[in-house]
């Protein structure tokens, strides 16, 4: 029977996974869901920046692998700056998440390549790269370790949240506010819908989906600096998958943002689920069968929404840059 600790460790989430101990606990789940919705909530808004735009982001896996590779290469090698250390990684893996979207921009926007073969492409490099380079920094098999400073736990009686989380809001609020509120978000969706309009505007198209794309990047790095605090350290594939999720959950959400956090919440607590039940003794059930549940979940919402989402009318579609 597998223990609550050896759970947690083995899918590199918090000792909070491992709270519910040998029975179910509704506040746990919650709270689980919530942490686990969160990454996935930012790599789906990143997302939803990108594809308003036009541009197809299949990337978002890479991006928020490279955005924890950042948040724990910091935790790793500053862990003298304290409490300060999770902040500046979480900035790093912006930063990081951002770095990899240039270059998405790059081959999308500029030289007008296939945007889904870039995305993946850019998934591989993520994988690889960032696997190399934790065997030659970290050292042996290419994990930091049980970093030494995490953001702590809130309470707020019996619900524990990450200081995290609240950011994550504010960054929902904000992208519904840009996207729909403000001049650059009407260019923006004029852009996924009719860019010839935008084009004869005198407004540039490129531009407005090179911003787009690199705000994409930043948003799903930030998602990964948030698993690797949740984690406590950072493993290679860490996300494993998750980026492909929150591709999904945009989808589910039809490219809005509330429904895109209610698409997230859905598939967090699939994982909260899952979790929950490989705690609970009495489940005759082989816990490989328990860990297809988020990925089942999300096969199950997508095949249900066959002909019934509409996506950006020019998602997809490459335009010349002048």
């Amino acid at each position: 029977m597998w223990s609550a600790e050896s759970i947690a460790w083995s899918f590199q989430l918090t000792p909070l996974f491992a709270a519910a101990g040998k029975g179910f606990s509704f506040w746990t789940l919650l709270s689980v869901t919530l942490a686990a919705s969160a990454p996935l909530l930012l790599a789906a808004l990143g997302g939803l920046f990108s594809e308003r735009s036009g541009i197809i982001n299949i990337g978002l896996e890479g991006m928020m692998l490279t955005g924890a590779f950042a948040a724990g290469w910091v935790g790793f090698m500053y862990p003298h700056w304290g409490q300060g250390s999770p902040w500046v990684g979480f900035l790093a893996a912006g930063l990081a998440g951002a770095a990899l979207a240039v270059i998405h921009a790059a081959v999308c926007i500029v030289l007008r390549t296939d945007q889904i073969i870039s995305g993946v492409a850019l998934n591989i490099l993520a994988l690889q790269g960032t696997t190399f380079l934790s065997m030659v920094i970290f050292g042996g098999k290419g994990g930091t370790g049980l970093l030494q400073h995490t953001l702590p736990k809130w309470s707020l009686g019996p619900l524990q949240i990450s200081p995290l989380l609240p950011v994550t809001v504010v960054l929902l609020v904000t992208t519904w506010w840009v996207v729909f509120r403000t001049p650059f978000g009407l260019r923006l969706r004029a852009c996924g819908e009719y860019p010839a309009a935008v084009q004869s505007a005198g407004v540039s198209v490129a531009k407005t989906q090179a911003i787009a794309v690199i705000v994409s990047g930043a948003l799903a790095g930030l998602g990964g600096a948030i698993l690797v605090n949740e984690a406590g350290n950072f493993g290679k594939n860490m996300t494993a998958g998750r980026g492909y999720i929150a591709l999904a959950a945009l989808i589910f959400g039809g490219w809005k943002p509330i429904p895109v956090m209610l698409a997230s919440l859905l598939f967090g607590f699939a994982y909260a689920l899952n979790f929950q039940l490989q705690t609970m003794p009495n489940i005759p059930i082989p816990s490989e069968w328990i860990n297809m549940l988020p990925y089942v979940l999300t096969i199950l919402a997508l095949c249900g929404l066959v002909g019934r989402s509409r996506a950006p009318a020019s998602l997809g579609q490459t335009h010349p840059t002048h």
